[in-house]
């Protein structure tokens, strides 16, 4: 891990950027006003202008620097990098500024909530320091809150967990920044002491604060409505006591919902001192359960001023640790696997390194066609497997299990046998389609069918093929990681992974920084370029080659074979991790001198000999066919007996090949 980081805090009048060392301590640090009012352009020049400006004063280039920990004033999707919406800066709407940044410094960017970032700042280096669940509030222009959970930063599903300035706390209140009415920045926050301020001198009241209010309707600051409550002024004096109370009802919600240890406040209206403090902890105690009043410990905030950049460069260093701890604890197994590989193929696979944040965060959004994924799988690979089903194939075999994988796009399918006749339309469903389906044969019937979809019972009509990105489905392959110990993992399969070459890669490389085992199941007919920019995220290689017959191979499938067994000798040539997989289909491949000439080919491929997988033509997939309205073509060959299996692969044998049966 690089010694610094640069923590930047984007707020709605000023941008701070600071250089930070892994202690906590600010190197440099530069302030700017020069974004505000502005459009996201705008903003986005000042935010690098300030990176670059800390840099140039600590003479250091990008790359002595970790990352950049970027706190943004409003609503953001972490783990996408998007500001989603900032009420302070109402331009703002779903702009990719993590990615836009990284581009322009060419750096790593972690981006969040600036309130999320203070509390990993207040966690790691200030007040929160040994609590394990803790929350920082901050008492502000706004009020927002951050939660660590068991030491980590709890983000919520959307990225936008701790909005607590944004929960109604009086319905039909007044009007807030974000559209709703009561929420509790209205009444607890700095702009809702000025609005209160506003309000009573608009109605006449005497107060200091008719004289001490900005000559141009600006906000009125907390320190001018606090200067004149220590003068006496009634109404300064109530306005505070109403904010603090509010603000103690907030307290009081992060202590009844969360339950923290420590809850530190921070934030620019804090320095009015015990006028809002000791009322807020008043509010507080109020409105928990007393036998929680003991169990939270309030703590005013220790970073002060540098506390949003500090909070940036504190996500930066933990999110380094936590990739390294996460890598470390799986390098073992890691390197013990690759150790049963020849020399050779160590060198053509590459270990695996920890993806920077900005890039797995890229990864993880890559979208692609997928039709299932199966778990508890044994044959797809060595160990338990994860198995991710993508759809779109070049070829297309007569007998393929898994027709529904050969289209690109979902596909509208209808399995009759399930239906319950559960009585939710007035006209029953069809039990069959009536000629082979499409989605173009009947663009309205096709709606009409897409509604019974989504509300059949039974999934008896239904959608085959859904648009998933890569960190949703990677989400799924690692439940199973607890079972994945002896060599298991992931293995791309369909259909024809290399169809969707960058859905593969983001899959594989996403795994590979877990350290899980990669397979890639291919029927080869690829561009080679393809397949070598897959490779080095690749541990196993399962090489479908289902004929050596260029003739036979065109007539079943639907294309040439010339394309496949190139892309296989360059497999070979390179020492890569294969596994030859033959379908035993009768009627195609499915006699000696067919699976002779197939084990020729592969004993002449040279090098360390690979395994042979020979599997069985099953008629499994049969139903799928009917439900996709397609006929099914094979259905007049017989299968192949035990004993016949078997005499094939001892043909296999003959020629010195380590063969299986079923994978």
């Amino acid at each position: 891990m690089k010694p610094y980081a640069i923590g930047v805090d984007v707020g709605g009048t000023k941008i701070a950027a600071g250089l930070v060392r892994k202690d906590g301590s600010v190197v440099q640090r530069h302030w700017s006003c020069a974004h505000a009012g502005q459009e996201p352009e705008r903003v986005i020049e000042a935010i690098e202008a300030a990176c670059g400006a800390v840099l140039t004063a600590a003479n250091l280039a990008a790359g002595d620097v970790e990352a950049i920990g970027l706190g943004f004033a409003g609503n953001t999707n972490g783990a996408a990098g998007v500001v989603l919406v900032s009420s302070n800066l109402p331009a703002w709407r779903n702009v990719p500024l993590r990615d836009i940044v990284s581009a322009r410094l060419g750096m790593s960017v972690i981006l969040d909530n600036d309130c999320n970032l203070a509390a990993v700042g207040e966690h790691r280096y200030g007040a929160g320091r040994g609590a394990r669940n803790m929350c920082y509030v901050t008492v502000s222009t706004g009020y927002g809150m951050g939660i660590i959970i068991d030491n980590r930063l709890y983000a919520g599903h959307t990225g936008t967990a701790g909005e607590l300035g944004h929960v109604v706390v009086e319905p039909g209140g007044p009007l807030c920044t974000c559209g709703k009415r009561g929420c509790l920045m209205v009444y607890g926050s700095g702009i809702g002491l000025s609005r209160m301020a506003y309000e009573k001198i608009r109605a006449g009241a005497a107060t200091l604060l008719a004289e001490l209010a900005p000559v141009d309707g600006r906000r009125i600051p907390g320190e001018v409505i606090a200067e004149a409550a220590r003068r006496g002024d009634a109404v300064a004096c109530e306005i505070l006591r109403l904010a603090a109370t509010y603000c103690g009802i907030g307290l009081s919600m992060a202590v009844q919902i969360i339950n923290p240890q420590v809850i530190v406040v921070g934030g620019g209206l804090t320095h009015v001192g015990s006028m809002l403090e000791e009322p807020m902890l008043a509010a507080m105690r109020e409105h928990i359960q007393p036998e929680l009043r003991e169990s939270v410990c309030v703590r005013p905030w220790q970073l002060g001023e540098d506390l949003g950049i500090v909070g940036g460069a504190a996500m930066v260093f933990a999110d380094a640790e936590l990739r390294q701890a996460q890598f470390d604890s799986h390098a073992g197994r890691f390197i013990i696997e690759r150790a049963e590989h020849a020399a050779s193929k160590l060198d053509a696979i590459p270990a695996p390194e920890p993806l920077s944040p900005s890039e797995r965060a890229r990864l993880e959004q890559v979208t692609g066609v997928v039709f299932d994924v199966q778990r508890y799988s044994l044959h797809d690979g060595p160990g338990l497997r994860t198995d991710v089903f993508m759809k779109g194939c070049p070829l297309r075999c007569e007998w393929c299990a898994n027709p529904e994988s050969q289209r690109p796009q979902r596909e509208l399918a209808l399995f009759a046998g399930q239906c319950m006749a559960c009585g939710q339309f007035v006209e029953t469903c069809p039990d069959g389609w009536k000629k082979p389906h499409d989605e173009r044969w009947n663009p309205e019937l096709t709606r009409e069918y897409s509604i019974r979809a989504a509300l059949c019972p039974t999934g008896a009509m239904r959608w085959i093929g859904e648009s998933h990105r890569a960190g949703e489905i990677m989400q799924q392959v690692m439940r199973d990681a607890p079972f994945y110990q002896e060599g298991g993992g992931l293995t791309l399969t369909g259909g024809e992974p290399t169809m969707q070459p960058q859905m593969a890669e983001a899959l594989l490389r996403l795994a590979r920084a877990e350290c899980l085992s990669t397979a890639l199941e291919t029927c080869g007919q690829a561009h080679w370029a393809v397949l070598q920019a897959l490779l080095p995220y690749v541990d196993h290689v399962l090489f479908d080659l289902k004929h050596v017959d260029a003739r036979l191979h065109r007539r079943y499938t639907g294309v040439d074979n010339d394309v496949i067994l190139a892309n296989l000798r360059r497999l070979a040539a390179l020492n890569a991790p294969l596994t030859i997989r033959v379908p035993l289909v009768p009627g195609f491949n499915a006699t000696p001198e067919d699976v002779g000439a197939i084990a020729g080919f592969v004993r002449g491929l040279g090098g360390s000999p690979p395994r042979v997988d020979l599997l069985p033509y099953h008629t499994l997939g049969k139903a799928k066919y009917a439900a996709l309205g397609r006929a099914y073509a094979w259905e007049a060959e017989p299968r192949l007996k035990p004993a016949e299996v078997e005499a094939l692969a001892g043909v296999v044998r003959s020629h010195g090949l380590y063969v299986s049966v079923g994978g």
